[in-house]
């Protein structure tokens, strides 16, 4: 974990687990989270990419372990993150629109 500053504005930047880093954090004390979680779409398809055939496969953190789950998964970090989140705070994410309604969901 490091600091870092940006027009005089300082962060910090956490690479890892979200889960066990999330845990480390007092409740309502973060003021912004930017999640880009899995999407579970490695599942040996493939798409088109500037006319070409491409694997959509990721790797293995990417791939569904089922919908039960995938979605106690979802559940534990949005959860977290509900935790720790001030009232002031911004939540963002990229999520794909399939899997929108599914985090908004849980969310609740």
């Amino acid at each position: 974990m490091q600091n870092h500053t940006t027009n005089k504005i300082e962060f910090e930047l956490y690479h890892g687990d979200c889960l066990e880093i999330l845990r480390e954090f007092s409740e309502n004390s973060v003021d912004m989270i930017f999640a880009d979680p899995p999407y579970n779409l490695s599942n040996g398809g493939f798409t088109v990419h500037a006319g070409r055939r491409v694997s959509v496969n990721k790797g293995e953190w990417d791939k569904s372990k089922g919908l039960k789950k995938d979605w106690e998964f979802h559940l534990a970090w949005i959860q977290e993150c509900r935790r720790v989140l001030n009232l002031m705070a911004l939540f963002g994410s990229v999520v794909p629109i399939t899997q929108f309604i599914n985090v908004v969901s849980l969310y609740r």
